[in-house]
């Protein structure tokens, strides 16, 4: 209220801008921490611990979100309300699904054929990394006293092994961790083999093909049934005519 004076009185509103606090959780952010709704703040993740990889932001407040929620730097646009952000980080890939594909432990294969082998590394999918994701490179093979390496990203090897004997296959994969600007090895180096036959006269020929073998045989049963089933079936009616 106001009271009125008895000459002419001016009055002016002053109006002052509020600010809202933005709280990191896991994380940093440009600037003091305190922000004018629409203002635009930088965010950046905490280096990730051993084992561990950035996972995404989330916001606590309905009407504010990140920018790039899964990415390790992004901004946030400051509501008209205090804002709580957290980073947030989920297990690395582990050296256990590291494998070796095509070639089978305890099988055994003709002299000879054409074996062909790849080698599968987890974390290798990864195209657009954050600092400090890893993966687990494969970066060599030997078997007996033939040793290989891979080059332009391609990890599949085709030998032919024309001595009978026991062969076992070992391929190294070697731990990388992302800077913020290239992969860079940690020195750290997970190894995973298959033990093999080759033989002139195998008791049964693999050649690495993963086709089930027994739905086949049982498939090629049942069809012979059928015929031998119709083929008495036309042999009765024509005696009954």
């Amino acid at each position: 209220t106001f009271a009125m004076p008895s000459s002419a009185v001016q009055v002016r509103a002053v109006y002052q801008r509020v600010t809202y606090t933005l709280t990191v959780k896991n994380g940093t952010q440009s600037g003091s921490g305190t922000y004018y709704a629409g203002d635009t703040v930088n965010l950046t993740a905490v280096y990730p611990a051993d084992g561990k990889e950035f996972d995404s932001w989330t916001v606590t407040t309905k009407n504010a979100s990140v920018s790039s929620p899964n990415r390790f730097y992004t901004t946030i646009k400051m509501p008209a309300a205090n804002v709580t952000v957290q980073a947030n980080y989920r297990n690395g890939p582990s050296p256990s699904y590291n494998e070796i594909q095509g070639i089978k432990n305890g099988w055994e294969y003709k002299t000879g054929t054409n074996l062909t082998f790849t080698a599968v590394g987890n974390g290798m999918g990864n195209t657009y990394p954050n600092p400090g994701d890893f993966r687990w490179k494969p970066t060599s093979y030997q078997i007996g006293t033939v040793k290989g390496t891979w080059k332009n990203g391609q990890y599949t090897t085709t030998m032919s092994i024309s001595t009978p004997g026991e062969y076992t296959l070992t391929v190294l994969f070697s731990k990388e961790i992302f800077d913020g600007r290239s992969w860079t090895s940690t020195g750290t180096v997970d190894q995973k083999s298959v033990t093999f036959k080759v033989s002139d006269n195998p008791k049964a020929a693999q050649t690495g093909d993963d086709t089930p073998i027994l739905p086949m045989v049982l498939a090629a049963a049942i069809a012979l049934l059928v015929i031998i089933l119709v083929v008495v079936t036309l042999v009765l009616r024509r005696r009954r005519r």
